[in-house]
């Protein structure tokens, strides 16, 4: 059972575009990856000097007044959080900390959440009960610590690239499948609806590792969860897989590109995403140094999805 209280810090940064950026970057590296921007897969909160009928995640370029948020059941956490930023940031930050009620919490999800059709996918919340439209593979995601429930334009884009390579691609296999930066596991369970056999999936937050652990039971499949980045846990896992999906942040994704290069198969796929446009341009350089071609790009509100498909033996 959930606490009665879930906290959130909102982490406003006046300095700049060039700031913010900073600032994500060592979130991400210290292990509080699990934040969103703005907004939480479009459930809006209101805070002081933020317009409401702005687009926290659309706009996130330009506007210094829109959050990064976290929440966290656990108040400690993030107040110490806010003391390590205080002290780690050479510009300034400020800080809003709110308390609400777990289940208001999840009240105001609720009021959002819509099941959505995304590529084979048919991703809803329990307490949605409608028939499965015939056709689609049904995935049943609540709300929770977790970032991802399918809402988000980055996690659409993978589920949409995932569905193409299993009905178009050759070659295509997908017995195996590796999820980095997991959140709620919703990538991971999607390799499962498609008949994938193993899945590991690993993330920095154990509310992710708890999460992935919830959602594979609720849709009754079962998901391999690791706590740890990938150099941490690399002895769990296998050599390759037929598909790598990494739904993060463009700061995490360059750094472990090679890496996670080595992790695809021969022939095998790399999906990336958490990407703006120009960002995933960026990525693209870097990746034409690497034994990949580039498969395809997908965009939607901004943001991007690539694919990339690993060079047969014979042509590395």
């Amino acid at each position: 059972m959930a606490p009665k209280y879930t906290y959130e810090l909102s982490i406003f940064c006046p300095g700049g575009t060039l700031h913010k950026e900073m600032l994500k970057g060592w979130l991400t590296v210290n292990g509080f990856e699990s934040f969103v921007e703005g907004v939480v897969d479009d459930v809006d909160e209101i805070h002081e000097g933020y317009d409401p009928e702005y687009d926290g995640y659309q706009n996130s370029r330009s506007a210094n007044m829109v959050p990064l948020i976290l929440c966290d059941y656990d108040l400690t956490r993030l107040e110490e959080l806010r003391a390590q930023l205080d002290k780690a940031m050479d510009f300034e930050l400020d800080f809003k900390m709110a308390r609400m009620e777990t289940q208001t919490w999840m009240e105001g999800w609720k009021d959002s959440f819509v099941p959505l059709k995304m590529g084979s996918f048919y991703i809803y919340p329990s307490w949605i009960m409608s028939d499965i439209p015939a056709g689609y593979l049904p995935i049943e995601i609540d709300p929770g610590m977790a970032f991802g429930t399918g809402q988000h334009a980055t996690t659409q884009l993978c589920l949409e690239s995932l569905s193409r390579l299993h009905h178009e691609a050759s070659p295509w296999s997908l017995s195996s499948a590796l999820d980095v930066g997991t959140g709620s596991g919703i990538l991971a369970i999607a390799c499962r609806k498609l008949d994938c056999v193993k899945v590991d999936a690993l993330d920095v937050d154990p509310a992710s590792v708890a999460a992935v652990q919830e959602n594979a039971t609720r849709n009754r499949v079962a998901v391999n969860a690791h706590l740890g980045a990938l150099e941490h846990v690399a002895e769990q896992l296998d050599a390759c897989y037929d598909v790598v999906l990494a739904n993060i942040l463009l700061q995490v994704i360059q750094p472990l590109l090679p890496r996670l290069v080595e992790r695809t198969r021969p022939e095998g796929f790399l999906i990336l995403s958490g990407l703006l446009v120009e960002q995933g341009h960026t990525v693209l350089q870097q990746a034409a140094t690497l034994p990949v071609r580039h498969y395809e790009t997908r965009e939607k509100d901004g943001w991007c999805s690539l694919v990339l498909q690993r060079h047969a033996v014979e042509n590395t």
